[in-house]
């Protein structure tokens, strides 16, 4: 991984490899398995601190898809009748647009009549015409959005799940790593099963090792479309950042003349070392 990928200096970068190299020396093991270790505490750190949307908001998302598919939204040319999505006011409220070019309310949140609206050709000028659009309208929102609102909830988690594909692709199972703070098996899972919002599943993370008898090394590949917007690179940084700093703290305090101190502050290195 090149200093432009990652936004380090080469020389943050080999501060890190060397980091690997003492702690290994120090617990007995090999650079290429604390550079699994060291890459699923990493994964796990990146997945868990990824922002994951709410219901509500993938639900005002749904909402406004459907209004702009049906275009029922007062930015199409031409539209007489605009939904509110939830967005900016409470979705459900409904307005026509009068001969004067005007917009009126018909119906507040939820699709409820405005009072004193009755509709279907009598009172407040309504023909049965007119007043069989805006019901049609209605009816046809509430089906779509219906419809879109699982759909959108099964997208929670796409962007954790990127990462949870790099981690797959190296043979980690995140599940079963040690550190790498608090991300549950449930929170995985979840994240495992997203889908995109047209219901097809798409293989955003990528990870492979090079292993040769001079070199080794690991590349992580995040292709999501949102990592930019997610500040996901930001993420990682941060992360790699803080593993840097902990290695020059625990360098710095001699954790390293010890193996049982070493084993203490890098929990996976006590497993490494039984399975060598």
């Amino acid at each position: 991984m090149s200093a432009t990928e990652t936004g380090f200096s080469e020389s943050e970068l080999r501060k890190f490899s060397e980091g690997g190299r003492v702690i290994s020396a120090a617990v007995g093991t090999s650079v290429e398995l604390w550079a699994r270790a060291e890459a699923g505490v990493i994964l796990k750190t990146w997945a868990g601190r990824t922002k994951v949307a709410t219901a509500e908001k993938t639900d005002r998302r749904s909402r406004l898809r459907a209004v702009r598919q049906l275009g029922y939204t007062g930015a199409t040319s031409g539209t007489v009748i605009t939904i509110n999505a939830g967005i900016k006011a409470p979705y459900g409220r409904v307005f026509l647009r009068t001969k004067s070019g005007k917009w009126r309310r018909t119906h507040d949140a939820g699709f409820n009549k405005v009072s004193g609206i009755r509709g279907q050709g009598t009172g407040d000028h309504y023909r049965a015409t007119t007043w069989g659009m805006l019901t049609a309208a209605i009816s046809e929102t509430a089906s779509t959005v219906a419809r879109l609102l699982p759909q959108g909830r099964k997208t929670i988690g796409l962007a954790r799940q990127s990462v949870i594909q790099i981690a797959d692709d190296l043979g980690i199972r995140l599940e079963s790593v040690k550190g790498g703070g608090n991300l549950s098996g449930a929170g995985l899972a979840k994240a495992r099963s997203a889908l995109a919002s047209n219901g097809n599943h798409y293989r955003n993370g990528v990870g492979t090792i090079f292993d040769t008898s001079k070199s080794f090394y690991l590349t992580l590949i995040n292709r999501y479309p949102k990592l930019g917007p997610l500040f996901m690179d930001r993420t990682l940084q941060g992360v790699i950042g803080g593993r840097i700093k902990y290695f020059q703290k625990n360098l710095e305090e001699g954790v390293f003349l010890s193996a049982t101190r070493a084993a203490k502050a890098y929990p996976y290195l006590e497993v490494l070392r039984t399975s060598a």
